[in-house]
């Protein structure tokens, strides 16, 4: 059956331009005509089929998303990086998924209920039509205000859903927050799209860690 493909073509305007072609998430699933995304597998085949990975893929995609500020505080001041929002909130994903989440040495991914600023090919021996998605969400990044307590990252999401999922989150990176927080940004989609790809790492420029895989950015070529 031939499947008539329409994919947007999202261009990420910073000092690195980038160009990321990005499809509905069901084109992308075990289909060999078109690049392939595989969300992760679960342990329990019992796990009713919303909750699974692709089941949560597909709704979250769906979702509504507006820019989101989430804020992280703590009770001392903190030295060195933090991890990136998607990362956390995919570890908060796993942790509240009902049955275990698992990956083979294919490149798996999470879903998130944020945008999908775009995907980009990955190089593996075994899944040469391999993509990755790259969300739309920075680094945790640390205000003045806090005087290095507090750390906020932007990201363009579905507000409830990453508010459930900010529940889940005991631990950011190797610290404990003392509290996370969501807020709606006065900020389009557009203008929200163009900090967010200031303030990330991007293929080709730095390695990124894209949940739940180390994938070297620097390998695109």
């Amino acid at each position: 059956m031939l499947i008539e493909i329409h994919c947007e073509v999202s261009t990420m305007t910073s000092q690195h331009h980038q160009t990321f072609q990005t499809c509905p998430p069901d084109l992308y699933i075990d289909n060999t005509d078109v690049p392939v995304i595989r969300p992760l597998q679960t342990v329990s085949r019992e796990t009713p089929a919303p909750h699974s990975p692709l089941g949560l893929w597909t709704q979250w995609y769906a979702l509504p998303k507006t820019p989101l500020m989430v804020t992280a505080e703590f009770a001392a001041a903190i030295e060195g990086p933090l991890p990136p929002l998607d990362t956390v909130l995919s570890i908060a994903a796993m942790d509240a998924a009902p049955a275990r989440w698992t990956s083979s040495g294919e490149a798996w991914v999470v879903p998130l209920p944020l945008q999908l600023l775009g995907v980009v090919p990955i190089r593996r021996k075994n899944s040469p039509n391999a993509r990755i998605p790259v969300w739309a969400s920075t680094n945790f990044l640390p205000t003045e205000e806090g005087t290095g307590t507090t750390f906020e990252s932007l990201c363009i999401g579905h507000e409830e859903t990453v508010r459930a999922l900010l529940k889940e989150v005991t631990r950011v990176g190797q610290h404990t927050p003392l509290r996370l927080s969501v807020r709606p940004v006065a900020l389009s989609i557009r203008e929200a799209e163009e900090a967010i790809s200031e303030n990330r790492p991007l293929p080709e420029h730095t390695t990124h860690f894209a949940p739940p895989y180390k994938f070297d950015w620097s390998r695109l070529k």
